[in-house]
Parts: structure tokens; C-alpha cells; sequence
């Protein structure tokens, strides 16, 4: 029995390294860790729930839990809202900026849309990009801009 708790904790201090993976639908725990990858989130829901790892890892911050926007919220916001995004980040100004700061926790769009419109180039680099390429993009800018104090949800 002694054993196994040590083993637990020994795995449980380790699964901090993973906290920033792809999180997807399945959402953080033990599921998610060990098979995580967008093609085995069915399977990685049920060890979630079979296991209760994800009630633990959000309670305790463990398990790739972290508090802030997922990046699988985030990636469903810009899979919906990725054109009209890259036109008002063209512009400088827009609904989808808005409800961009409302999923990051910013407290004034109007400091993201400028982040936005600036980094425009390096975030819509290229005609076909994936939706985690432009969110990285724009975190990227976040980070760049030193807009994290301000974007809470980072």
C-alpha cells in the first residue's frame, strides 16, 4: 500500500511537466495525459471519468489543469470566428475582438485590438492556417506586447 501512494505522488508531481499540452474536448485529468492527441479524446474522456482524475486535477491545479482559457475554448472561438477575426484584427476594431478579450480575460479589447492590428503580419502569416497556429499567434503577441497582466485568462 506504501508502495503505491509513493507511486501516485511520484506520478502526480511528474504530470506538472504536461500542463501545457494540447488540452481538447476531453479536457485535463489522466485521460488526457496518457492518450491525450485530438484523435483519441473519446478514450481519454472515459479514463477521465472512470478514473475521477479529473475532479482531482481541477481541484488540486494538477493533472494539466490550469486555471485560464483552454486552449480548446479558444481553438473552438477562432475554428468559428477565424475569418471575421483576421478582418477586424485587419482593422483594428470588431465584435470578435471583443468576445476574443471576454475568452482571455482582458480587460480592455481595445488594448488587443491595437495588439492585434499590429501583429497582424506574424499572426496571419499565411493563407491556410490551422486554428492552434493563430491562436499561438495571437498569445504570442499577448506575450510580446506584455499584455498578460492585463489578459487574465493567458
Amino acid at each position: 500500500m506504501r508502495k503505491l501512494l509513493i507511486s501516485c505522488a511520484i506520478f502526480m508531481m511528474g504530470s506538472m511537466a504536461f500542463a501545457d499540452k494540447f488540452v481538447g474536448p476531453a479536457g485535463c485529468g489522466l485521460g488526457q495525459m496518457l492518450l491525450g492527441g485530438k484523435k483519441m479524446q473519446t478514450l481519454a474522456s472515459t479514463t477521465n471519468a472512470s478514473f475521477y482524475s479529473q475532479f482531482f486535477g481541477i481541484t488540486s491545479g494538477t493533472s494539466g489543469c490550469k486555471e485560464g482559457a483552454s486552449s480548446a475554448e479558444l481553438n473552438n472561438f477562432l475554428d468559428v470566428n477565424q475569418y471575421a477575426l483576421a478582418t477586424e484584427a485587419s482593422k483594428g476594431e470588431g465584435e470578435s475582438i471583443q468576445t476574443l478579450a471576454e475568452i482571455l480575460g482582458c480587460s480592455d479589447s481595445a488594448n488587443l485590438a491595437k495588439v492585434l492590428k499590429q501583429g497582424y503580419s506574424s499572426i496571419f502569416h499565411a493563407p491556410s492556417l490551422s486554428v492552434e497556429e493563430i491562436g499561438s499567434g495571437i498569445l504570442n503577441q499577448i506575450e510580446a506586447n506584455k499584455l498578460q497582466g492585463e489578459c487574465t485568462r493567458v
